[in-house]
């Protein structure tokens, strides 16, 4: 108890305290200077004479003499370790905060502790103002105190100007959703990027089986031995030549290529030679063909095809004695050949495609022709005459 001087009178401590005055104090001026403001008084955080300088909070009450005049003040000190030790109960999170601050924004206590002995103010952030201006509510903003992101919600203490709030950190708040969410955007990229290397490998798959299944398929139409098309190939890309010459009103040209007497070859040199001389009047059946239209296959044995899509008989005649001229030009020895070398002869045939005949005709003439070149002494080509050689023109 203070009297109106400010003098303490009674104290739960007997220590006698004479010569400490209270009068300087806050609470004390506050209960002087208004009578009818209000029954008690919670003052600001100081330094008590009597509690070795340890921040207190001094909750007071006016005393009144009969007459209704002043007559000194009863007074309640206050730890403000006590708030803290309140505030300790409550969890709201790692990165949280609680808090009780005075209505001029003086921070009594707080969760997580402020530096020891220490009193900070909010009184400058911009969202104190709702705390003073409501009694309570809440708002998102940065704490001046630590920088954290925070979700506030405050509340008056009824009958005081105490503002008790709650602050659990935004990151806090939303940890469970960012887990979740990171957990499925994490299974949604694996899934995602399994199913695109599943779908890589597949189409990689795919392309090697493709490209596998062309060369096999190049491979079934080729002849191992000299690299041109086999006997199925040239049955195949003939009646796909046919069609189109058919389509386009052009004439088709197809020679037989024989080697002659290839097997008196043979039963002199021997079979690796045989095979030698093929291959080489086949690179040059190959060499003679400048267009990519054009078809050469070995057809069996000895014997050669060559088709010429587009080609008049006077353009197929003149390609085929080129070719029997660069074939003797490799003077290939042949002691069982008349001419000591190795030849060929080739019979030619040309027709203009129509729906009254077929590609098997136009082989069949020239096949014939190939039997009158040989009949003729062979190393030499000739061109079969019949009723579908009516395409003179080059």
């Amino acid at each position: 108890m203070i009297d109106a001087k400010g003098r303490i009178v009674v104290d739960r401590d007997d220590t006698p305290h004479g010569d400490i005055f209270f009068s300087d104090h806050d609470f004390f001026k506050a209960h002087v200077e208004h009578p009818d403001a209000r029954l008690y008084y919670i003052s600001a955080p100081y330094r008590p004479r009597l509690r070795n300088g340890a921040y207190s909070l001094a909750l007071s009450r006016r005393i009144n003499s009969a007459d209704g005049s002043f007559n000194g003040v009863a007074v309640i000190t206050l730890n403000i370790d006590y708030f803290k030790t309140l505030l300790s109960l409550v969890n709201f999170g790692g990165k949280g905060s609680v808090f009780i601050v005075q209505q001029n924004g003086l921070m009594l206590a707080r969760k997580p502790a402020l530096a020891a002995n220490a009193v900070s103010s909010v009184a400058s952030s911009p969202t104190f103002s709702a705390m003073k201006a409501q009694p309570s509510g809440s708002y998102i903003s940065v704490s001046p105190l630590d920088g954290v992101r925070r979700i506030y919600t405050f509340m008056r203490v009824p009958g005081t100007h105490l503002i008790a709030a709650v602050a659990p950190a935004e990151q806090d708040v939303l940890a469970a959703w960012s887990d979740r969410s990171l957990v499925i955007g994490l299974l949604t990229f694996f899934f995602g990027a399994g199913f695109v290397a599943i779908s890589w490998l597949l189409a990689i798959s795919l392309r090697a089986r493709a490209i596998a299944q062309k060369k096999l398929q190049r491979l079934a139409g080729t002849d191992s031995l000299t690299g041109l098309s086999n006997r199925r190939a040239i049955d195949r890309r003939l009646d796909d030549e046919w069609r189109r010459a058919r389509r386009t009103n052009q004439p088709l040209s197809a020679l037989f290529v024989d080697v002659d007497h290839f097997k008196l070859y043979n039963d002199t040199y021997g079979h690796a030679m045989g095979d030698d001389a093929l291959i080489a009047v086949a690179d040059c059946i190959q060499h003679s063909i400048k267009r990519p239209g054009d078809i050469t296959a070995r057809y069996g044995g000895e014997e050669f095809v060559i088709v010429l899509a587009g080609a008049a008989a006077a353009g197929a005649s003149a390609f085929a004695e080129r070719l029997r001229a660069e074939v003797e030009r490799l003077a290939i020895a042949h002691s069982g050949s008349p001419n000591g070398i190795l030849t060929v002869s080739i019979g030619c045939a040309t027709t203009l495609p129509s729906q009254d005949t077929d590609a098997l005709k136009l082989l069949n003439h020239a096949d014939a022709a190939l039997y009158r070149a040989k009949r003729a002494g062979r190393n030499r080509a000739i061109h079969e005459d019949h009723p579908a050689d009516n395409a003179e023109h080059e």
